[in-house]
C-alpha cells in the first residue's frame, strides 16, 4: 500500500495528539473494522427515525443484530458476531452512505472498504 505524503503528515499528527492526550492520562483507541463492505446499507436510523425508514441512507458496521428499531440491551444479547476486528465489540457503528456525483448529475456509489473509529 502507497500513502501519499499528506496522508502520513496527517497520520503523524494525528499519532502526536494521540501522545499529547496519552501524557494527560486520557485514553487512546482505534477499533478497526475491515472486509468486504459495511455489515449493512439502507434508509435505517434506529435513533433520528425509530422503527421507520429514515431520508438518508447509512453504512453499519458492528455487531450483526442492527435493525430499524434497536436497544443497547437488544444489541449486546441479540447480536452473536461482529464485522470489528475487536471480537467482544458487539456495538453499532453507523456513518452516512458516501455517494460521488459524476457529470452527467448521477449519484455513484462510494464502496467502503474499511473504517476506523476513534476514542479518545
Amino acid at each position: 500500500m502507497h500513502l501519499a505524503p499528506a496522508t502520513i503528515a496527517a497520520i503523524l499528527a494525528f499519532a502526536g495528539d494521540a501522545a499529547a492526550y496519552s501524557a494527560n492520562k486520557r485514553t487512546f483507541a482505534v477499533n478497526h473494522f475491515y472486509g468486504k463492505g459495511p455489515l449493512v446499507e439502507g434508509s435505517m436510523d434506529p435513533i433520528v427515525n425509530p422503527g421507520r425508514a429514515s431520508s438518508h441512507v447509512h453504512s453499519v458496521q458492528g455487531g450483526n443484530a442492527f435493525d430499524i428499531t434497536l436497544t443497547d440491551e437488544q444489541l449486546l444479547k441479540e447480536s452473536t458476531c461482529t464485522s470489528s476486528l475487536v471480537k467482544n465489540d458487539l456495538s453499532a457503528y453507523w456513518t452516512p452512505k458516501l455517494y460521488f456525483k459524476a457529470q452527467d448529475g448521477t449519484l455513484k456509489d462510494v464502496e467502503m472498504f474499511y473504517m476506523n473509529v476513534y476514542y479518545l
